[in-house]
């Protein structure tokens, strides 16, 4: 609903005129900014009074989480992609337009490739649509003319995904992020941050159960643990349990962000190999709009901070290298 409001009420005031603007790397970067700040303030993702070297943490956190579900999750795209399809649309519109005097963007558009057959008297480069579109054309290697192509509509804006893949927009949807180490400072700010908008949830899983300790701001460390039925393997267990502990979870609140603590090194190589029916499953989960998923090393899991919470766990084997 708040993604909606800001694309219906300010990114549709800015974008119904950018066909006109040039796709500038700076400007698609700072149109990024714009909606990542917008969006910070409007879910109102707060931080409280801390330190600077922790309250500058949270921030690059936060802007970075909050611009990875821009870019990946919103239902009608970021509004860089949004700009990036109306741009493309817009050149093939002058594209089909008559050469006369009534349509100067057509007469434009051919004075400029004139120019451009004919070398440029100036040095350096000269951006305009059409070396834009010149340019795509060749890193693509596509054959004919971009004008003729263009005259067919529907093959024009089946050319809208490879432009946009062209200019690094991502087109998969995914709110799952696979982390190499733990994105903190220090191992002790695992448990230090308690936001309404961050939950970090350290997890353990075998073949036969699959258990899950994290820090409640009321009753302290809590301990979830579900049993299997049945024998499976380690990904089996792990699925199932991250379903449930997502669907336990919803009772106690929602956050913006989840965070995945993997103290086995077992366990995350189950986690790497599974990457894609781990990311299916909490797609499908709305608990949070945002997983990071990491490993912790063997002296993080021997932190004083984090001994305390691994104490809760039943596998002696949880905080194994």
């Amino acid at each position: 609903m708040v993604v909606r409001m800001l694309d219906q009420y300010i990114g549709s005031a800015f974008l119904w005129m950018s066909p006109s603007l040039y796709p500038y790397q700076h400007f698609k970067h700072k149109l990024l900014v714009v909606q990542t700040t917008l969006l910070i303030e409007s879910l109102n993702l707060y931080i409280p009074q801390l330190a600077d070297d922790e309250t500058y943490q949270l921030l690059r956190l936060r802007r970075h989480i909050v611009k990875l579900w821009i870019r990946h999750m919103t239902p009608h795209g970021s509004w860089t992609s949004q700009f990036l399809r109306r741009y493309w649309s817009f050149i093939g519109h002058i594209c089909r337009q008559n050469f006369s005097g009534k349509h100067p963007a057509r007469v434009m558009l051919y004075h400029v490739i004139e120019q451009h057959n004919h070398r440029l008297n100036r040095p350096g480069p000269w951006s305009t649509p059409h070396s834009l579109v010149a340019k795509f054309w060749k890193d693509n290697k596509m054959e004919g003319d971009y004008i003729h192509v263009a005259s067919d509509r529907d093959a024009w804006k089946a050319l809208t995904n490879s432009f946009l893949q062209w200019h690094n927009i991502p087109l998969e949807r995914t709110n799952v992020e696979f982390l190499d180490a733990q994105p903190w400072d220090h191992p002790k700010y695992l448990l230090r941050y308690q936001l309404a908008w961050l939950q970090v949830v350290f997890i353990n899983a075998t073949a036969t159960f699959f258990e899950a300790v994290w820090l409640d701001q009321i009753h302290g460390f809590s301990t979830w643990t579900i049993e299997a039925e049945a024998v499976h393997d380690v990904h089996h267990s792990l699925i199932t349990g991250l379903t449930g502990l997502c669907l336990h979870l919803c009772m106690l609140g929602q956050p913006f962000s989840m965070q995945l603590a993997v103290p086995n090194e077992m366990l995350w190589t189950v986690v790497i190999a599974n990457r894609n029916s781990i990311n299916e499953t909490l797609m499908k989960c709305n608990y949070a709009s945002w997983y990071q998923l990491f490993p912790l090393n063997p002296s993080e899991c021997k932190h004083r901070v984090l001994r305390s919470c691994f104490a809760n766990f039943s596998s002696p084997l949880s905080c194994q290298a």
